[in-house]
């Protein structure tokens, strides 16, 4: 079955703290910075994660390439930022 609603698997995570309220810092920058509000739930347990996305109708392709450079710009960031 091919449906609308696609989990894509991203980076480990710099950070593991768990608990259910703890946001991911991707998720939150891509929010405050990019207006783009997506869940990212980490699965099966800290540091991996996961990304959720719900493909509609409604949604421009100009959207997902937009989706696409946030995400780029921002594991870049995350990775250059996280101790060696």
């Amino acid at each position: 079955m091919i449906g609308s609603l696609a989990s894509i698997v991203l980076p480990d995570s710099v950070r593991t703290e768990t608990g259910w309220r703890v946001r991911d810092p991707i998720q939150g920058r891509l929010f405050d910075d990019w207006g783009i509000e997506l869940p990212i739930m980490r699965w099966p347990a800290p540091p991996r994660r996961l990304l959720r996305i719900s493909v509609q109708l409604y949604n421009r392709p100009e959207q997902y390439i937009r989706l696409a450079e946030a995400l780029r710009k921002e594991l870049a960031e995350e990775r250059s930022a996280s101790p060696r």
